[in-house]
């Protein structure tokens, strides 16, 4: 109990997502482009790129995080804290339009952050809308499971919580099948992997 518990429970978590949910996700990316379906170690192939391409997604916006929480402490406060919200909200745009890094960087054909955005020029909302449409439920129905899990006994709030993960991970699953089918539709496959997908 206490702080130090749920501190130190958050970076285990985001310590666990950090490494076994990009491994997750980069093989979900990998199993719909490429039509890959094992791999020999842990971490497959792509797993370096996407890593190192959320780390600098995760950094910006660290950065633009500080930088508006250093407006929202500015007095008067009313105004700062109004504009630092805003400021959030357009970040979260901002992740969504460039979202297509992640699946590119998995395949191990990166494209930048710049590319990333000047490509879903014109198809932007629609595809901000795609995502909040696949992950919402998702959402609601952790946020429930998480709830009810939060004032159970030890036991069955560990159960409460693997099940939200569960939930978690099938939310990620269907929101990475969105980006690699819009990934695919900019960006056609190579020869080579066309062709392993056909056989």
């Amino acid at each position: 109990g206490g702080w130090f518990s749920m501190v130190l429970g958050m970076l285990i978590q985001a310590g666990g997502f950090a490494v076994f949910g990009t491994v997750f996700i980069v093989r979900w990316h990998r199993f719909i482009l490429l039509g890959e379906t094992a791999t020999p170690s842990l971490f497959p192939p792509g797993w370096g790129t996407f890593f190192l391409t959320t780390i600098k997604v995760v950094l910006a916006f660290l950065v633009g995080a500080f930088v508006l929480g250093m407006i929202g402490a500015v007095p008067p406060h009313f105004l700062t804290g109004l504009i630092a919200a805003i400021g959030f909200v357009a970040m979260g745009f901002a992740w969504a339009r460039v979202s297509l890094v992640f699946p590119a960087a998995a395949i191990e054909r990166p494209i930048t952050l710049r590319e990333g955005w000047d490509v879903m020029a014109g198809n932007y909302w629609r595809l901000f809308a795609c995502i909040l449409g696949c992950y919402l439920p998702f959402g609601i129905v952790h946020y429930i499971v998480h709830k009810i899990g939060g004032g159970m006994p030890s036991i069955l709030w560990i159960v409460f919580q693997a099940v939200a993960l569960a939930v978690s991970f099938a939310g990620v699953a269907v929101v990475a099948s969105l980006l690699s089918d819009v990934y695919r539709g900019f960006y056609p496959p190579e020869p080579q992997a066309a062709e392993r997908r056909a056989s």
